[in-house]
């Protein structure tokens, strides 16, 4: 399945995101519970229990670091491609893409991209023009996209990549296979609390190919693009990416300005990618056996 390009003001002003994002928005204050169970593999002695966004915040744990550790190191990482920007410093960008893949522990077809276009003398600009499109704050048409984000594109949008994106622009999450499935079972339940019974093009996200996959539990109508389908997974991503961040972008401008106690919008951003992460560990089969949602 290969996902449809929507352009920046179409997909803002689209019927459907509008009232999802109300719906999300209501989750996000805490306005509306959520019911999330698991227990990490890693870690059997304890079962993860969050029914708000605010919880998972205060549960969120990557690499053995808490959340307000894990925002130092993104800042330094950050600062650290800022500071290779501000200085045109190829390698120094190198560098520090190369950290960021180190921090989250994914590398696969990312470190040849990176040194290839470092070859080139032009993963500067690469960077900043992938992690602005992805972002939405550069103007790009349907054709353009393709032609970058598509296999064998110039660019590339994958688990690791995603990071540097998001780490390069203030305006950019990280879209991996733990937020994709929270968002998936958000929107299955947003779906079916609003007696819709078919997954519009809009709200059709990349899904992991086997366990982090909703739809694999539900009807064929909410189908969600999947990683089995190689082919146009990069590219899919790279949409999926795209839409999340307006999406959410659209959810902070919207929400109080000290959502979560935090003063910025990239602060807020991380925060719901965080709680995202957090809810996203697996897919919550056991609540949707008995009632019909994963969440909701």
């Amino acid at each position: 399945m290969r996902l449809d390009f929507i352009d920046k003001q179409e997909f803002m002003h689209s019927k459907c995101v509008s009232e999802f994002t109300s719906f999300f928005s209501q989750i996000i204050l805490g306005k509306r519970k959520i019911h999330c169970e698991y227990v990490p593999k890693k870690d059997k002695r304890n079962k993860f229990r969050v029914s708000s966004f605010e919880e998972g915040l205060k549960q969120y744990s990557w690499a053995g670091q808490s959340l307000s550790d894990t925002q130092k190191v993104i800042k330094l990482l950050s600062s650290q491609l800022s500071l290779a920007i501000e200085e045109n410093n190829e390698l120094l960008m190198l560098q520090g893409a190369l950290a960021i893949l180190e921090w989250g522990q994914v590398y696969r077809g990312c470190i040849d991209w990176l040194l290839s276009h470092s070859e080139k003398g032009r993963l500067i600009q690469s960077i900043v023009h992938s992690s602005g499109i992805i972002d939405g704050t550069v103007p790009i048409s349907s054709r353009e996209f393709q032609t970058f984000f598509d296999r064998n594109g110039h660019y590339r949008c994958n688990s690791g990549t995603t990071k540097i994106f998001a780490l390069c622009s203030k305006q950019s999450v990280i879209y991996d296979g733990r937020v994709a499935c929270a968002l998936g079972m958000l929107v299955h339940d947003f779906l079916i609390e609003s007696h819709i019974d078919q997954l519009p093009p809009e709200l059709n996200f990349l899904m992991d190919a086997s366990q982090r996959n909703p739809s694999k539990y539900t009807s064929s109508n909410y189908l969600f693009a999947s990683k089995t389908d190689s082919v146009n997974a990069l590219y899919n991503q790279a949409i999926s990416n795209f839409k999340l961040n307006l999406l959410l972008q659209k959810i902070t401008q919207k929400l109080d300005k000290q959502l979560f106690c935090l003063e910025t919008r990239q602060e807020q951003l991380r925060a719901i990618e965080a709680s995202l992460f957090m809810i996203g560990y697996q897919v919550n089969t056991a609540r949707y056996e008995k009632t019909g949602r994963f969440l909701i």
